[in-house]
């Protein structure tokens, strides 16, 4: 990506961000008459910005292209802060976070599509007037017909989109005046390479495949972007497919060549050819296929004898018995070997906690519980003179 276009995104993603955090404090300076955020209040920030960052991605509000209409930037904006608003409050509810003040919400979200609506506004009215400075600009240059040149001067002579006309170039001399040089075309890539050209827009016919092969060519070769207007675009696509149906039926004519040559080669015989059943190998003692076969039917029509023994029994152990044998060889658990030198803990070992029937209360936990119910009723817009 670009560069410039980079730092375009960068600017509007940070700027977004920061207006709708100031938005954000606003309302709860509004709400609460405090900057002092709870911890679940800075987790609704955060939710807030991310999904915002979301949408602009998706959108592309952090996209400005030089020919991007005013118009469309407001759209796209419109449609964010919908699709924002909706999935926002749909979280929260599906959070089940009631204890957020209604009123903290509404004067979040009003505050919020306000300000981005003015930042956005303004942005964009200072990156048009940047580049009618002259600053921020391509350079540019046009191939073709004066004729069909007229719409891309006029656009281009604008200087609030941020490009900067430096030639004309055309193959075929014209009467008609332009408001910037013009140059034959076999002036172009010396012209290009000592201007920094940027972009070549080709608006001429074409007939002439040579030129245009060898502008490509030379736009590939030094990283210059060549753009072709759209109707010489379809001319050029109509003018490809014929040479490319010529190509696939010769290409299918060569196929059906080759796969006849290989049916023929399997089809003609060898002057080696001969049967099969004839054939004998040439050893004396050979075995043949067929003896095996007669061997093998005769073995498996032999008797086969099978011997089955008796089964024996096998003893069953009894539980009982198997456990009252443990105890006569080895004698009965005694539990208390492994503690025989325990002694139970005495009574002085206990603190006494009478300081003479005085109570003592902890008054920093009194304090810290007091400041809790002092918020929590805040946050329902219920005042206390004092507890």
């Amino acid at each position: 990506m670009n560069v410039k276009a980079l730092k375009l995104r960068f600017l509007f993603s940070f700027g977004d961000v920061f207006h709708l955090t100031l938005a954000f404090l606003l309302a709860y300076k509004f709400t609460f008459f405090s900057l002092n955020i709870s911890d679940k209040y800075l987790f609704l920030l955060i939710i807030v910005n991310l999904s915002w960052l979301l949408l602009g991605f998706f959108f592309g509000l952090f996209d400005y292209e030089r020919a991007t209409r005013f118009e469309s930037v407001l759209s796209n904006l419109l449609k964010a802060v919908i699709v924002h608003a909706l999935i926002t409050t749909t979280l929260l509810f599906s959070l089940k976070s009631n204890s957020f003040s209604y009123d903290q919400l509404y004067y979040t979200f009003g505050l919020s599509y306000l300000i981005l609506f003015v930042w956005r506004i303004f942005s964009v009215f200072f990156i048009k007037k940047y580049r009618r400075l002259g600053y921020n600009y391509k350079e540019i240059v046009i191939v073709g017909a004066a004729e069909k040149s007229n719409q891309l001067i006029q656009f281009f002579s604008n200087n609030e989109h941020g490009y900067k006309l430096q030639a004309f170039f055309y193959s075929k001399p014209s009467s008609q005046k332009l408001n910037c040089p013009c140059f034959h075309i076999d002036e172009l890539e010396e012209f290009c390479k000592n201007n920094r050209v940027e972009e070549i827009y080709y608006s001429d016919s074409i007939y002439d495949e040579t030129l245009l092969m060898n502008i490509i060519k030379f736009c590939d070769d030094n990283m210059i972007r060549l753009k072709i207007t759209p109707e010489n675009t379809f001319n050029f696509i109509k003018s490809i497919i014929p040479k490319f149906n010529k190509i696939k039926e010769s290409s299918t004519e060569k196929n059906d060549d080759l796969i006849e040559s290989i049916e023929e080669d399997k089809i003609s015989t060898s002057k080696f050819n001969f049967k099969n059943e004839e054939a004998k190998p040439t050893i004396q003692n050979f075995s043949s296929h067929s003896t095996k076969k007669e061997e093998i039917l005769k073995s498996e029509n032999d008797e086969i004898k099978i011997e089955i023994e008796s089964n024996k029994k096998e003893e069953i152990l009894d539980e009982d018995e198997i456990a009252k044998g443990l105890v006569k060889k080895f004698g009965e658990y005694d539990h208390t070997l492994e503690l025989k030198n325990f002694k139970p803990p005495s009574i002085e070992l206990l603190n006494d906690y009478d300081n003479g029937g005085v109570i003592t209360i902890n008054e920093e936990e009194l304090e810290e519980n007091k400041e809790k119910i002092i918020d929590t009723l805040k946050n329902y817009k219920i005042g206390i003179d004092q507890i």
